[in-house]
């Protein structure tokens, strides 16, 4: 339960290994080859999207790397994009590709023109395309992006006689036959493969569909399959390993800065041993939420917070009810001089808190972004389930946008909501009885009955919001694997938690 309260207001990604099989494989991409950092010429157009350095934070200093990422040629690809000689399905495929290997966002205006335009003319694209992959690669793609593909392409793959999907209310539902059918027959070409990391990339889909879990650890895996299949494009996989190395080096430097951060409060000499730190923990989900090393900013806000109500969500398990009582009183009025009469644990915990958004609040100040706003009543009921904070660090989003978008409480967040609660909720069940807690969403819809049919309105429901904000939500829906795929990953870390931290970092 108590993870739901603190990641991002939210809280998949997969543990790293399926049916005992790596993830990915170590070699070269801890870091990048040397060679890649040498005298390279820039090989494709800029556009708004090449400003992805981070907003640091005033104690952060410029990566070493620098400019060095677009050192590497990739103008073959890139150029191909943009042609207007290329055609369209080319054009999907190659996006698709960039997705794979987390560096579509370098390209977002020229890959959102592109699917525009190909959209208007999807008719014509598909009308005699009978080739399962190139459809599914246009699904997939022009979905991701907010275009609502029809799941009626995938009827003429049909048989006549048998092997025909249900017809149901939500036109998505057809997909559920078709996965089902996919992954009986995936699972046995896995066994009978000849190919090592053709295997190994399927067992490990088996295990954790691509779009539950989270980008970077997709990529992870991906550029490695990528690597060993006969046609990659070399310019492609050193863009790839070069920006993974990129993205490694900001994760390192902002978990030893908060983690240093951490440390400076020095609560745990101050504190009851009563709340777990869960430093790393946090800053993985914040890492999967924004993975991009532009989002810097947001990634660090987004873990402080969690953070700190860490110490917060210890009330619930170990303070007394009148104490609980005056602690929530104390918070609504969000009085740093009238704490008095709180417990002393429970006024550092308070004093903490306080003394954090002031520090966010003038970090965001002094890069011109205001707070202070002062929403109605109304609007605080209408967002009492949701925590946008670590948007405020999204450069690319304005914040009226972002905050009239959640007031208005959209279908995609209120299915989230439900679907995280619950999620939530069962895999801390047992432990949460044990403790005699009774607010638990299990008690009101038991175990799993209907969870994966709201799982699946939340993922049908993402068309209605702008796709930055669509991404984060996704992302955040992502991060839940990590933590519950297996048990309550963030209560209790595992070995599974601690192997996919290391494939990521070290």
């Amino acid at each position: 339960m108590h993870a739901s309260r603190m990641m991002m207001g939210f809280d998949p990604i997969t543990p790293p290994r399926a049916h005992k099989v790596p993830l990915c494989s170590k070699a070269k991409l801890s870091l990048v080859a040397g060679g890649l950092l040498r005298n390279q010429t820039v090989c494709r157009q800029p556009t708004k999207q090449d400003s992805f350095l981070p907003v640091p934070l005033a104690q952060f200093t410029p990566t070493f790397l620098g400019d060095h990422l677009f050192s590497v040629p990739v103008d073959g690809s890139v150029n191909m994009l943009m042609s207007p000689h290329t055609c369209d399905k080319e054009k999907i495929r190659l996006t698709h590709l960039l997705i794979s290997l987390a560096i579509s966002h370098y390209f977002e205006e020229k890959i959102e023109e592109i699917l525009n335009k190909a959209f208007g003319k999807l008719e014509g694209l598909i009308a005699e395309e009978h080739d399962l992959e190139t459809i599914s690669t246009m699904f997939e793609v022009f979905r991701l992006y907010g275009h609502k593909m029809s799941c009626d392409v995938f009827e003429r793959f049909r048989g006549e006689q048998d092997g025909k999907f249900k017809e149901s209310v939500a036109g998505d539902d057809i997909m559920e036959e078709a996965r089902s059918f996919t992954r009986t027959h995936l699972a046995a070409v896995t066994s009978t493969t000849h190919d090592p990391h053709l295997s190994t990339h399927m067992q490990n889909v088996l295990y954790i569909p691509r779009y539950h879990c989270v980008e970077i650890a997709v990529a992870r895996e991906y550029i490695s399959f990528y690597e060993q299949e006969e046609d990659h494009e070399e310019y492609m996989l050193k863009f790839a390993k070069l920006n993974f190395s990129y993205c490694q080096l900001h994760y390192i430097k902002e978990l030893k800065y908060v983690t240093k951060w951490w440390k400076e409060l020095e609560l745990a000499s101050k504190l009851p041993n009563t709340f777990r730190d869960r430093n790393v923990e946090i800053y993985f989900g914040m890492m999967g939420i924004y993975f991009e090393p532009r989002y810097s900013l947001a990634r660090v806000i987004g873990i402080k917070i969690p953070m700190i109500m860490t110490l917060l969500m210890t009330h619930n398990a170990y303070g007394t009810l009148s104490e609980v009582i005056s602690f929530t009183d104390a918070l609504q009025r969000w009085d740093i001089g009238n704490i008095e009469d709180l417990p002393n644990y429970m006024q550092i915990n308070f004093r903490t808190f306080w003394e954090v958004m002031q520090d966010i609040e003038r970090e965001m100040s002094s890069l011109g972004r205001p707070g202070g706003v002062q929403p109605t009543i109304d609007e605080v009921r209408a967002m009492d389930d949701m925590a946008v904070y670590s948007f405020l660090g999204m450069k690319d989003c304005d914040e009226k946008i972002m905050y009239d978008l959640f007031a208005s409480r959209p279908k995609v967040i209120l299915a989230f909501n439900v679907v995280f609660r619950l999620i939530n909720d069962i895999t801390t069940f047992e432990e949460e009885l044990e403790r005699g807690e009774v607010a638990n969403g299990v008690n009101c819809y038991m175990k799993q009955h209907g969870v994966r049919s709201m799982m699946d309105e939340f993922f049908k429901a993402l068309s209605t919001v702008p796709r930055q904000i669509v991404m984060r939500v996704f992302n955040t829906a992502r991060v839940m694997n990590l933590f519950y795929k297996e048990g309550d990953g963030f209560g209790h870390s595992d070995e599974n938690l601690k192997a996919h931290f290391t494939s990521l970092f070290l």
